[in-house]
């Protein structure tokens, strides 16, 4: 089976790397997250790809017409009319069929300009920029068993935000904190589609999210694989860096999505402490712990600098958190408010003017005297 991959979109809401490359190009650990979501679909089986270039398609083409040099051992015979022999090759073992779509082309028009590569078959259909650890064996006997035309995952996005209670004259009755239960279930893509949808494509103006999949829900010709591990967009850079912080964490209960080793339920709905969250290294390990459902007590002396205030601020981080202005060297603060966090786990990032001898050693020796424990 072939899996299409939109990959033409301008990625405007990720400006900062997309004006230079195509957004599925963007690298996630030195690698583009198209390669990520390819090696998804491999480990299952599904190693046909059809790629709906457009933006900036010259580099996608280029990318792979290099990769198999640059993942195999190479020796340049310049003394044999410059003879190139390959030895160990490490590429995967994939057909890559990558198409020029267009610009300005919307998905559904793209998807209807590969049908000559797909023919009469049954497909995958994905976006370029999402990464999700379903099972893709699982979600084609699925689409199977049902025997309709098509096949979406639905993943469950998280309310951020508390929940209001309004009356019809704005008095707002009720407040209370956001919970797992009050997300929606999404279009995460992963589709699996028969050669019938294509007859639904009308051009390239035609957006598939819309009139198509209108349509086929219309009909009852559209089911729901839903979903309940790991999916993540990267529609703009602070999804991006989450994306880099899940690559390079990794302990506890660890999912595989693609060469993505996520650190998924390790921190799930545990209470942690961190020192130094204004910080730049502290204010990202609190977002990971958000995003992996932990919840987080920060104490840290003010942002260092104005910029570093700034970046704090639009880095979203203290709106899902309990954050305090502190400094840790207070040790009856320290202890008081870490009791009342009623934290199962303690994470100290100290400045580098803050020595280990200045902060943990004191709080151990008080830790012994007072029976405490971090």
């Amino acid at each position: 089976m072939k899996a299409v991959l939109l990959a033409g979109g301008f990625g405007t809401r990720i400006s900062e790397e997309s004006q230079h490359k195509p957004k599925p190009m963007i690298e996630i650990g030195g690698k583009p997250i198209l390669w990520h979501i390819m090696k998804g679909y491999s480990h299952y089986g599904v190693r046909d790809f059809v790629i709906c270039a457009g933006y900036k398609q010259e580099m996608i083409k280029a990318w792979f017409n290099n990769y198999f040099i640059y993942t195999s051992d190479v020796t340049f015979d310049f003394t044999a009319k410059n003879k190139i022999i390959l030895h160990a090759q490490h590429s995967e073992p994939w057909r890559v069929t990558v198409v020029d779509t267009g610009l300005g082309v919307m998905t559904g028009g793209r998807i209807k300009r590969i049908q000559p590569y797909i023919g009469n078959e049954r497909f995958c259909m994905t976006y370029g920029d999402g990464v999700c650890d379903v099972n893709i064996e699982k979600l084609i006997a699925f689409h199977r068993s049902h025997r309709k035309l098509a096949t979406l995952t639905a993943v469950l996005q998280d309310q951020s935000k508390g929940i209001l209670d309004i009356d019809g004259d704005s008095t707002v009755r009720s407040f209370r904190e956001k919970s797992v239960s009050d997300g929606a279930m999404v279009n995460a893509g992963y589709m699996v589609l028969e050669p019938k949808v294509f007859e639904l494509l009308t051009g390239d103006a035609c957006i598939f999210e819309k009139d198509p999949l209108a349509k086929l829900a219309e009909e009852g010709e559209l089911m729901s694989y839903q979903h309940k591990g790991f999916w993540q967009c990267m529609d703009t850079l602070r999804e991006k860096l989450e994306l880099e912080a899940l690559l390079e964490g990794g302990a506890g209960t660890v999912e595989s999505v693609g060469e993505l080793k996520l650190n998924l339920k390790f921190y799930q709905g545990k209470r942690v402490f961190v020192t130094g969250h204004t910080g730049f290294k502290g204010m990202w390990l609190c977002k990971m712990l958000e995003f992996f459902g932990a919840e987080v007590t920060g104490y840290a002396l003010p942002a260092p600098t104005a910029e570093g205030e700034k970046v704090l601020q639009a880095s979203g981080v203290m709106d899902n958190m309990h954050a305090v202005i502190g400094d840790v060297r207070d040790f009856s603060s320290l202890k008081r408010l870490f009791a009342a966090a009623k934290a199962r786990d303690c994470l100290f990032i100290l400045r580098r003017s803050q020595s280990c001898s200045q902060v943990i050693e004191p709080h151990e020796k008080r830790m012994r005297r007072t029976s405490w424990e971090l």
